[in-house]
């Protein structure tokens, strides 16, 4: 999933019984550094999906893995109170001998758990969206509830991702058949996930939509994107918001062919959200363009682009410790591929009329409605190594509560493969160490297939991947990056929690 990251996510102490004594990881004194590698899975099963991870109040760490249990890809979770060296036996979350996949987790601002995925059900085996939460930092899970409508064989639902807003609630978006093809939908929880409001279709009949990711902001208003599959390979991005859900906003005029270009949506303080994709109609190379809104959706601004011509793809971003953006994104050009970043401050002013705009925006207005974060950007940075035969591929950011921000992404080098990362101590401004190797270097046929990053209460972060091996699904690993034991414990009250609306 690449994985939508949840912003305004308070790291609060959940407080499980009266008298509960919760230990907190404190800040590390020394330069942190990465763990060693840890197989995560089971031996002998088999990963269809990089691990994720959940940040507990007590300093725990939960990782969610998809992987086979007799032959069957469940949903299981498993914790560590040692920073990731050892994990403990893992809990069952989806329903035994069922197949499950598309996990997806999110920490609920009352620090709740919650984790979502498809699993077949009845006889006909049909997908449904699954939830399941964790009150106590992960020791203990609910029963899991069905959030997709129920329908017939044909009415299969799969790929959910989750955003959390107000104290308790969760918005969940997915993919569900209309029994010809998959529907862009979604539905938000009331009454502390009690009950769940009728699905909103938001894509067009006659049409297959593909990651569906919700973006709450810190009032409760949502906006959803996703990609149109219009036919066979043609595709196009198309977002719409909680303002008007039928209001559906074409990013892009031209169709996009070939690979998804998935867009990074991201909700800024200010209430204002950011959208970031790669246009095709800057031609004749596409170009990451960035677009703000300030009305949830109902309108966005004319692109601004922001990075060179070269082929970007898998773009991500996140909001910075100041109400800033910092987002990265692959560039492909001859012979090689590399990652290519670029950070827009909370304090910018729009940028100058850019040199070329978007065909499909000419008649709104040339400049941003809003100063601030998403209205200028810093000149693109090459952090990785331009060099034939050299490929940097598929970038996930995090942000650490002590206001680092961390990148993971895949490396091959002439057909061997290990994972690397680079860290920024100025919001993203700048990557001082470039990419370093954080795996061992695998030659083909082992591969690495997928990667995940999460950030760690106080400080920190977390990375799993997931390897191949022979082009078939294999193990799922994790290494740790700055985590510290706390050396004393306290009882800490529950904080009362500031109003943030609701949808």
């Amino acid at each position: 999933m690449n994985k939508p990251t949840h912003r305004f996510t308070l790291l609060l102490a959940v407080v499980a019984a009266l008298g509960s004594v919760l230990f907190f990881p404190h800040i590390a004194t020394a330069t942190p550094t990465w763990t060693d590698d840890a197989q995560i899975t089971a031996n002998g099963a088999t990963t269809n999906q990089a691990p994720l991870f959940l940040s507990g109040s007590d300093g725990s760490i939960t990782a969610i893995t998809v992987e086979t249990v007799s032959s069957t890809y469940s949903v299981l979770a498993r914790r560590s109170i040692d920073g990731g060296v050892t994990w403990g036996a893992p809990t069952l979350l989806s329903a035994s001998g069922v197949a499950s996949a598309d996990a997806t987790v999110v920490k609920l601002n009352n620090g709740h758990f919650a984790v979502a995925f498809a699993e077949a059900s009845g006889t006909s085996g049909v997908n449904q969206i699954r939830l399941v939460t964790s009150s106590n930092n992960g020791l203990t899970w609910g029963s899991a509830q069905t959030i997709s409508t129920a329908g017939g064989a044909a009415y299969a639902a799969t790929h959910p991702h989750l955003a959390a807003f107000g104290t308790t609630e969760l918005v969940v978006g997915f993919q569900q058949s209309d029994g010809a093809h998959d529907r862009a939908t979604v539905r938000y929880s009331q009454s502390q996930l009690q009950s769940w409001t009728q699905g909103q279709t938001l894509s067009a009949s006659g049409s297959d939509a593909r990651f569906v990711t919700p973006v709450v902001n810190a009032t409760g208003d949502v906006v959803v994107s996703w990609i149109l599959v219009a036919s066979g390979t043609t595709q196009q991005t198309q977002i719409a918001g909680s303002s008007n859900w039928l209001t559906v906003t074409t990013l892009t005029s031209n169709a996009v062919a070939g690979v998804p270009h998935v867009p990074a949506v991201v909700a800024l303080p200010t209430g204002a959200f950011v959208v970031l994709w790669a246009d095709p109609d800057l031609n004749p190379s596409y170009t990451v363009t960035a677009r703000i809104s300030s009305n949830a959706g109902l309108a966005w601004d004319v692109g601004i682009p922001i990075s060179s011509t070269a082929f970007p793809n898998e773009i991500t971003a996140v909001v910075t410790a100041d109400g800033g953006i910092a987002a990265a994104w692959s560039m492909g050009t001859g012979g090689y591929t590399y990652i290519q970043t670029s950070y827009s401050s909370p304090t910018s002013t729009p940028s100058p009329s850019p040199s070329a705009s978007p065909s499909s925006s000419s008649s709104a207005s040339p400049w941003p409605t809003t100063t601030g974060a998403g209205s200028a950007w810093s000149t693109p940075l090459n952090i990785s190594p331009s060099v034939t035969g050299q490929f940097y591929t598929n970038p996930q950011l995090a942000l650490s509560p002590d206001g680092k921000v961390a990148m993971v992404l895949k490396q091959n080098v002439s057909s061997t493969f290990a994972t690397g990362s680079s860290v920024s101590t100025d919001n993203g401004a700048t990557w001082p160490q470039g990419v370093q190797s954080i795996t061992s270097w695998q030659s083909s046929p082992s591969s690495i297939s997928s990667v995940s990053i999460g950030a760690l209460t106080g400080q920190g972060f977390i990375y799993g991947w997931q390897t191949t091996s022979n082009g078939n699904p294999d193990k799922g690993f994790v290494r740790v990056y700055g985590w510290e034991a706390s050396s004393s414990s306290s009882s800490t009250p529950t904080p009362t929690l500031p109003a943030t609306g609701s949808v």
